[in-house]
C-alpha cells in the first residue's frame, strides 16, 4: 500500500530543512509521479519546493520550471508567487521591486497621495516592465494615457525612445518635468494631447515598434474599437502592442457577486474625467478586439497585480475559497485574474470597424 502522500510531502520537507538536498528532491518527484493523486494545493506546494531544493543546488532554470507549474497548477499558493518574483528579480528578467520603489520615492516621498498609489500599483508596474523588456534606444515605444509613475520607470528602466500621450483641457503638447527636491535630478517629459476614442493621433503611419496602453481602454465610454485602429495605423508592420484592464470575470469579481456585491473593480461616480470605469472586459473580449484590429495575440494571460495591497490573509484565504468553489462546479479557472495583460503584433490592416460583439 503506498505511503500518504501529505506523509510523503513532510518527509521531503524534513530532509530539505536538514540539508539533505538530493534525498529531498527524490522524494518531491516521487510524489509528482503520482500526481493526478494529489489535490491542486498540495501538487503546487511540491513544486514550489522543489523549485527552492533546485535553486539550492544551483539550477535556476529547473527552479524557474517548477515555479511556473507550480502557479499553473495552483494559482494561489501565496509562497511559489513569492518565489517566483524573487527569483525573476535574481535573474535580471525584470527590475527588482524595490529598486523601482527607491527610484520613485527619490521624487515623491513627500507627496502621501503619491506614495500610496505607488505602493498600490507596484506589482503591476513590476509586472508591465518584465513584459515591456530592456528595449533598445533605436526603438520607439509609445505610452498611451501616461502613467507619471510609470512613465518614469519606463524612462529610467528600458531604453526605448519613450513619447507619452494624455488627455486635458488646454494646449495640444506640454512638458512635464518632476525634481528630486534632495540631489536635484529632474525628469522631463513632453505629453501630446489627444482624445484615443475621436483624435486621429499625431503620428505618421507605422512610426512606432511598441504601443502600450495601460489601464485606459475601460475608461473610453463611446468607441475603443477607433483607439485599437489608430495603434494599429502607427504601428510598424510587425510592431507589438500591449494593453492592460481590469478583468470583470476575475475570482475577485466572482467572489463579489457570490456575496451580493457588483462586480466591478472600479464603477463609482466621479467628479474626474474619466475616472469612472465605463466598461470593464472579459478576456474573450480582449483577444476579439485585437484579431478585428489586424492583430495577432501572442499572449493573453490574467494577473493578481493588486495582491500586495491587501491584507495578505484575506486575500489568499478568500480568492482560493472560490478559486475551489468554480473547481468543485466544473466551471473554467483559467484568466481568473484580476487584471488581464494582453500582447500582440501587427499582422495586417484592421478587418473590422464595429464588432457587433461590443457594438449595439
Amino acid at each position: 500500500m503506498e505511503e500518504n502522500p501529505e506523509d510523503v510531502y513532510r518527509r521531503a520537507e524534513h530532509l530539505a530543512r536538514s540539508g539533505m538536498l538530493a534525498e529531498a528532491a527524490a522524494l518531491y518527484e516521487s510524489l509528482l509521479a503520482r500526481k493526478a493523486d494529489l489535490a491542486p494545493e498540495l501538487l503546487a506546494s511540491v513544486w514550489n519546493d522543489l523549485a527552492v531544493v533546485s535553486l539550492n543546488q544551483g539550477d535556476m532554470d529547473k527552479a524557474s520550471a517548477c515555479l511556473a507549474r507550480a502557479i499553473d497548477s495552483f494559482p494561489y499558493h501565496r509562497q511559489a508567487w513569492g518565489n517566483f518574483l524573487e527569483l525573476e528579480e535574481l535573474a535580471g528578467r525584470r527590475p527588482r521591486r524595490r529598486d523601482m520603489l527607491d527610484y520613485l520615492r527619490k521624487f515623491f516621498a513627500s507627496d502621501a497621495h503619491a506614495m500610496s498609489y505607488i505602493s498600490v500599483h507596484l506589482r503591476r508596474f513590476s509586472e508591465m516592465l518584465a513584459v515591456v523588456g530592456r528595449g533598445r534606444e533605436d526603438l520607439k515605444l509609445l505610452e498611451l494615457g501616461a502613467n507619471t509613475y510609470f512613465s518614469m520607470l519606463l524612462r529610467h528602466f528600458t531604453q526605448y525612445d519613450v513619447t507619452h500621450t494624455d488627455l486635458w483641457q488646454g494646449e495640444r503638447e506640454k512638458s512635464v518635468v518632476v525634481g528630486n527636491i534632495d540631489t536635484g535630478e529632474q525628469v522631463a517629459m513632453r505629453l501630446h494631447n489627444f482624445n484615443v476614442e475621436k483624435d486621429r493621433f499625431p503620428f505618421d503611419d507605422g512610426t512606432f515598434d511598441f504601443v502600450v496602453a495601460a489601464e485606459i481602454v475601460e475608461h473610453l465610454p463611446n468607441d475603443p474599437m477607433f483607439m485599437m485602429h489608430e495603434i494599429n495605423r502607427v504601428l510598424k508592420a510587425g510592431g507589438r502592442l500591449f494593453l492592460t484592464t481590469p478583468n470583470i470575470t476575475s475570482l475577485r469579481s466572482v467572489h463579489a457577486i457570490l456575496h451580493g456585491y457588483p462586480p466591478y473593480l472600479y464603477n463609482k461616480f466621479s467628479s474626474r474625467d474619466g475616472g469612472r470605469h465605463c466598461k470593464e472586459y472579459a478576456p474573450r473580449e480582449i483577444a476579439l478586439m485585437f484579431e478585428r484590429s489586424g492583430f495577432a495575440v501572442d499572449k493573453l494571460e490574467t494577473l493578481d497585480v493588486w495582491i500586495e495591497s491587501e491584507p495578505v490573509t484575506q486575500y489568499w484565504e478568500v480568492y482560493k475559497q472560490t478559486y475551489n468553489l468554480l473547481k468543485s462546479l466544473g466551471a473554467s479557472v483559467a484568466l481568473r485574474g484580476e487584471d488581464i495583460f494582453a500582447v500582440g503584433h501587427k499582422v495586417s490592416a484592421p478587418a473590422e470597424r464595429y464588432p457587433i460583439e461590443l457594438y449595439d
